[in-house]
């Protein structure tokens, strides 16, 4: 009889497996936060589908899906499974053409995966023990590509935000563990306390309790700290609601309410003032503690996570952005029009859009490269956010193309003046320490017609445009008619900027 030997791998993986355990989130319900997660990863990467995965033993499972409706997958053919083994970015360009995944039924069948790009989740063990890769944020395209820096970058800050939730929420509910193992086993009191202490000072989160018979509430040290304030006695319940902001403070008190009336838990992420007046955004999870069937506290953890909500907030502002302009993207384009056309549709306003494509583009790209191709787009969305436009939704939809919406009731000879001082910017050269060139627009405008939804706008403005280049490149036309719309001055090739 023979014993297998047991290696440092064969170690590392039940590592790895209790670490992923002991997070408690295999097979558990869709969250909003993990599904905001991938959302936000598959904008961030222009790609159709973005997971979290999670990798067991034999399989990996999807705590959140975004353009997928698999729930889980063999580990044997997981694409993460090779993710888990690296401590950066993995990304494969065509797996069609790699050794490795050219066979694999994910690549030959459904869904068909042709790129793959992969940041492994690396979590911490029970008390702060070694980091350990239980999944990966990872997303997948059916086309080969590569990802751009700003979308790895997006991929890290969002992988970053998935660890640090999956570990709040993990001593979250070690917190409550504690809390109830507190009031049955007073023994243990000063052992579990330091421990509690620990994490509380790890995830920003503190314990709160609330006497509902003598009506005293106790806060443990780390909610003092999240409030700024020395720790002591906890103020009353009246006085502690008074460092939520008054909409914040109105919804924690209906949840209060509704638990105390119904027994549900709750669950609230909302504004907070410190007692130095510094805007925070705090998470707060309570429920009743019962005796003998009568609720006679209320119980649970309350976190600082400012830091992570900031994160958040950013990466949605970045995704509706234009990296290169600092305009729009065609995300954020699609949206605003199809509520200006609501917009349009309820109050009579005219609604135009105006489709400007520059001419000459390529040949600067051709003849000085790609670094000034990008300064050159830089300056064409600067002067398009300038003052003559702030009435003005302007947006970048790839490449050498923009698009701009007017606001307001404007007759066809605002339009004509608006379109106009468009072609007089873009005529301006492009002196940067790069790009100095000189190029001009062309302009295609649509008017909207009742019953047209936005792919028929677009149309007439990418018809009218067509028109407008066939005939005289830097000009601009309606879709309506052939009436030419010329820059007021000559193609001034002396002014830089």
């Amino acid at each position: 009889m023979s014993s297998r030997h047991i290696t440092s791998h064969d170690s590392h993986e039940l590592y790895r497996l209790q670490v992923l355990a002991d997070a408690q989130l295999l097979d558990t319900p869709a969250e909003p936060a993990f599904d905001a997660i991938a959302s936000l990863a598959r904008r961030v990467a222009h790609a159709p589908i973005a997971l979290i995965a999670l990798v067991d033993a034999e399989r990996q499972w999807f705590k959140a899906r975004c353009g997928l409706d698999a729930e889980q997958t063999s580990r044997d053919i997981a694409f993460c499974d090779h993710t888990i083994g690296q401590s950066e970015i993995f990304m494969v360009e065509d797996a069609r053409d790699d050794s490795r995944f050219a066979s694999n039924p994910l690549v030959t069948g459904d869904p068909g995966i042709v790129f793959y790009a992969g940041i492994p989740l690396m979590v911490h063990g029970k008390d702060g023990g070694t980091a350990a890769a239980i999944g990966t944020l990872c997303v997948i395209d059916y086309a080969p590509r590569i990802l751009s820096p700003d979308e790895i970058q997006g991929l890290r800050e969002l992988a970053d935000v998935a660890v640090t939730l999956i570990e709040s929420r993990r001593l979250a509910l070690r917190a409550v563990d504690h809390a109830q193992e507190q009031h049955h086993a007073a023994h243990e009191l000063a052992y579990e306390r330091r421990k509690f202490q620990q994490a509380e000072r790890m995830a920003t989160l503190g314990y709160f309790r609330f006497d509902m018979l003598d009506q005293h509430l106790f806060w443990s040290d780390q909610v003092f700290a999240i409030h700024g304030l020395p720790v002591s006695d906890a103020p009353p319940l009246n006085t502690a609601m008074e460092f939520y902001p008054p909409r914040a403070r109105a919804e924690i008190a209906a949840a209060i309410a509704n638990t105390i009336e119904t027994g549900a838990p709750y669950d609230i992420e909302t504004d907070f003032l410190t007692a130095q007046g510094d805007l925070r955004r705090v998470r707060s999870l309570g429920e009743l503690e019962m005796l003998d069937g009568v609720p006679v506290a209320l119980f649970g953890v309350f976190q600082d996570v400012t830091q992570r909500y900031r994160i958040e907030q950013m990466l949605r502002a970045s995704a509706h952005s234009d990296t290169l302009t600092g305009l729009a993207n065609r995300a954020a384009f699609e949206a605003e029009m199809e509520n200006r056309m609501t917009q349009a549709n309820d109050t009579g306003e005219t609604l135009a859009i105006l489709l400007i494509d520059l001419d000459g583009f390529k040949a600067v790209n051709d003849a000085q490269g790609h670094v000034a191709g990008d300064e050159l787009l830089q300056t064409v969305g600067m002067r398009l956010r300038g003052e003559a436009y702030a009435d003005c939704f302007v947006a970048r939809l790839g490449g050498d193309e923009f698009v701009l919406i007017p606001r307001g009731m404007l007759d066809r000879a605002t339009i004509e003046a608006l379109a106009r001082n468009i072609l007089d910017d873009l005529r301006r050269p492009v002196i940067t320490a790069d790009c100095n060139a000189t190029i001009s627009g062309t302009i295609g405008i649509a008017r909207m017609q009742p019953g047209d939804i936005r792919r028929d706008l677009m149309r007439r403005a990418d018809q009218a445009l067509y028109a407008a280049k066939h005939s005289e490149r830097g000009t601009g036309r309606f879709y309506e008619n052939d009436r030419v719309i010329r820059a007021i001055g000559p193609l001034d090739i002396r002014k830089a900027g």
